[in-house]
This record gives structure tokens, sequence and C-alpha cells, in this order.
């Protein structure tokens, strides 16, 4: 049994939306260890890593939305 485009396309949605959710959050916490003096300049760094991780993620579902938004068929 193979999951129909619109299926696809609904799972591909919901793991966008979290890592979305997720870039989000990485601002505040980045906001947050800014706010502070001093500034531990190892932890934001860290949590810029995981920022270009996460917008890394969101490329790749998007493309992957997008190939299977044109896939033939439905």
């Amino acid at each position: 049994m193979d999951l129909e485009k619109q299926e696809k396309i609904d799972i591909i949605n919901v793991h966008l939306k979290s890592v979305v959710s997720n870039i989000f959050n990485i601002n505040m916490l980045i906001i947050q260890e800014s706010a502070v003096t001093p500034i531990n300049q190892d932890s934001v760094d860290a949590l810029e890593l995981q920022l270009e991780n996460a917008f890394a993620k969101k490329q790749a579902l998007q493309s992957e939305l997008e190939k299977v938004t044109n896939e033939p068929g439905e």
C-alpha cells in the first residue's frame, strides 16, 4: 500500500511546520543568550549552528514538497 499524493504532501507539511517552529525557537534562544552579560559566545555559536542546520532541513523539505506536488497523478 502506497501513500496517496495528498497524504505525502500532508506529512511533509507537518515536518515543515515542525522545522519552522524549531527555527523560531532557536531564534528566541539566541535572543535570550545574547541578553545576558557576559554573553556565552560558545552557546550562541552552538545555537547558530543549530539554526543553520534547521534552515538546511527546511530547504530539503521544501524541495521534497515541490517534487511531490509536481508528481504526475491525482
